[in-house]
């Protein structure tokens, strides 16, 4: 399996931004705002069957320039359906440019595809006749650090695997226990050696990640080093200014150093 650097997405510029909108109205029970509520098991359902479906985001004033992906979970209804994303500098998207082809869309899974050059508005359209159904639609970034993880970092995050399994025990101290679903991935990873650059929240990885998920507070994708794995859907186990560690200023006056030790687990959302 091929190796890669670990890295995040978490700008969510449908939660980010000023208003959503859809060709056809929602079907009733499958409101628009379910593609920015961090939930992925209730979707936005359109409710007419048409060609070129839309539904669109004004990103008003928040940085969309440098978004560069695509991110739909798994729970779409795509697969074989052409998908194009668009953008214009106009909410009529009366000269919208296509920034993503999908034709058509491969996978049930995750849709996980690189974009580029968004302007303010952009927009999901299903070419084909059919009535579309998301998740979730993440227009995001690639957040990779400067250095790699340590080297006792493990990608596959399945040795770590935590059983989902809810605890209840009574005030007599009988205990019953629940399995909701599979074990959950966890991920231990650290970075070391990290500069200013890294934590910068404008451009840096987890200056910018801090930013975007509010401290840590909301889940995030993370990329593992196992090319084979889809994007994992992972929130942080402990906040984030606690696994954050300020080390020794560079001697050669560069800066600071810094050590970022994360531990992800998978969301089951």
């Amino acid at each position: 399996m091929a190796y890669r650097e670990p890295f995040f997405c978490s700008r969510h510029m449908y939660r980010g931004g000023s208003g959503i909108t859809a060709a056809s109205a929602a079907a009733a029970g499958f409101p628009a705002s379910r593609v920015a509520d961090g939930r992925h098991a209730v979707n936005f359902k359109h409710g007419t069957s048409q060609a070129n479906n839309t539904i669109a985001v004004d990103a008003g004033g928040v940085p969309i320039l440098n978004s560069d992906r695509l991110l739909i979970p798994t729970g779409h209804n795509l697969a074989g359906l052409r998908l194009l994303v668009e953008t214009d500098d106009n909410s009529g998207f009366a000269t919208p440019t296509t920034i993503l082809d999908l034709n058509p869309v491969a996978t049930s899974g995750v849709i996980s595809a690189a974009i580029s050059g968004p302007e303010r508005h952009i927009r999901c359209n299903v070419v084909d006749v059919s009535i579309p159904e998301y998740p979730e639609i993440w227009i995001t970034r690639d957040l990779t650090p400067t250095r790699g993880p340590a080297p006792d970092f493990k990608g596959d995050g399945l040795v770590a695997a935590q059983p989902n399994i809810e605890v209840i025990e009574t005030q007599g101290g009988e205990t019953f226990r629940t399995v909701h679903g599979p074990s959950r991935k966890v991920f231990d990873v650290e970075w070391r050696f990290l500069t200013d650059v890294d934590m910068d929240p404008a451009a840096g990885t987890f200056g910018a990640l801090a930013v975007d998920t509010n401290s840590g507070a909301l889940p995030f994708w993370f990329f593992d080093t196992n090319s084979a794995h889809e994007p994992i859907y992972v929130e942080l186990v402990r906040p984030l200014a606690d696994s954050v560690q300020q080390d020794h200023p560079d001697p050669r006056g560069a800066g600071n150093r810094w050590r970022v030790s994360l531990q992800l687990i998978e969301v089951l959302a």
